[in-house]
Parts: structure tokens; C-alpha cells; sequence
């Protein structure tokens, strides 16, 4: 008698392990990290990592692996409390994109290939309007510079890179999703889940 079910052509593969040359194991990810946060970003040639110091980000290059025997890893001191999220931009990968539980987002700008040769402390831009917790953040795929952040607040907010240094503009609509910007002007929108809002 045949079987109902299509036999999968995955059923022999078995995952290896990385030779042990090749991994990370210095790393000190943040151990209390909350269980929604992303603790690690990756993109074609570095990696970050929430630390274990609070609010800080450890920067790497991908090839960098190995004991690093004594070497300490560069660190961004990017908030005042609990990262939540990391992201790099996918047009430029020496950005990366933090929030944490101090309602800002921050970009930072990397070294090419490099990530960090010394500790960061200086943003090269702050999103800031959010109230609480930003928890989630990312750049649009396809449209270059274009950032959107949600926060605990219960807003989300859309922003140009162009903008992201100036104050954020309500746009009062209860649906929470916004128009990306359009164009090379600088544009910064916002929705608020507030039903009691009217539309403009």
C-alpha cells in the first residue's frame, strides 16, 4: 500500500557543527535581556550584540572569530537601560539602528569593515517622541533611509533618515499605518492608536 504522505527529500540532511576555530566564544550577550528583545544583528560583515553591560552594544567584524585572548571587544554605550532591539541598515551597512526602554531610537555610524575600533558614545542621530519602550524598529527594504519604530505608548512612527533629528509630526489617525515618505523631501509621520483622535 502507498503512503498519503510525500516523503521529504530533507529527511537525510543532518546540521553540522562549525569547527570550533570558527566560532564566537567570547562573546558576553546581556543575560537579562527581556524574552522579546533581539539581542544580535548580523549583516555582510559584522555582527552586534546586545552586551552584558546595560544598554551597551558589542561591534565585530564576521571574520573576527576565535578566542580573542584578552582583546576586549568595543563597545557602543547606546542606552540608559534594556536594549530591545538591533538593526542595520540594509542600503549601508555601517548603520545600525538601536532602541531600548528609554523611548529612543539611535543611529550610530560604524567604520567600513571595521565595525568599532574604540568605544562609542555619541549617536549620529536620535528618533526621539516615543514615551515608553521602544520595542520594535526596522528600515524599509526597499526604500532607502526610511525607519519605522513601535513603542509600548502604542504609537509607531515613520521616519525619512533626512527627519529623524526633528520633532515627529502627529498625524492623528487611529489605524496605526502611515504613508512612507515619498520623494527627497524630508517627511515625519506618526499614528497613534487613539480612536477618540479624529482623522484629519
Amino acid at each position: 500500500m502507498s503512503s498519503r504522505f510525500a516523503t521529504s527529500k530533507y529527511r537525510h540532511a543532518v546540521g553540522s557543527l562549525e569547527k570550533k576555530e570558527n566560532w564566537y566564544p567570547d562573546l558576553q550577550p546581556a543575560a537579562s535581556a527581556p524574552s522579546d528583545a533581539e539581542l544580535l544583528a548580523v549583516n555582510s560583515s559584522l555582527l552586534a550584540v546586545s552586551w552584558t553591560v546595560n544598554g551597551a552594544i558589542g561591534v565585530l567584524p564576521l571574520s573576527d572569530v576565535g578566542k580573542r585572548s584578552g582583546r576586549e571587544v568595543p563597545l557602543i554605550h547606546a542606552h540608559s537601560g534594556t536594549i530591545y532591539e538591533l538593526a542595520f541598515n540594509p542600503f549601508n551597512d555601517t548603520q545600525l539602528l538601536s532602541s531600548g526602554d528609554d523611548a529612543a531610537v539611535r543611529l550610530w555610524q560604524l567604520e567600513d569593515g571595521v565595525g568599532l575600533s574604540q568605544n562609542l558614545g555619541t549617536a549620529a542621530a536620535t528618533l526621539s517622541g516615543h514615551t515608553k519602550r521602544v520595542s520594535t524598529i526596522r528600515w524599509n527594504p526597499t526604500a532607502s533611509g526610511v525607519v519605522v519604530s513601535g513603542s509600548h505608548d502604542g504609537s509607531v512612527k515613520v521616519r525619512h533618515r533626512s527627519a529623524i533629528d526633528a520633532p515627529p509630526t502627529q498625524c492623528c489617525c487611529c489605524c496605526c499605518c502611515c504613508d512612507a515618505p515619498t520623494g527627497g523631501a524630508s517627511h515625519s509621520r506618526s499614528c497613534v492608536n487613539s480612536p477618540s483622535s479624529p482623522p484629519p
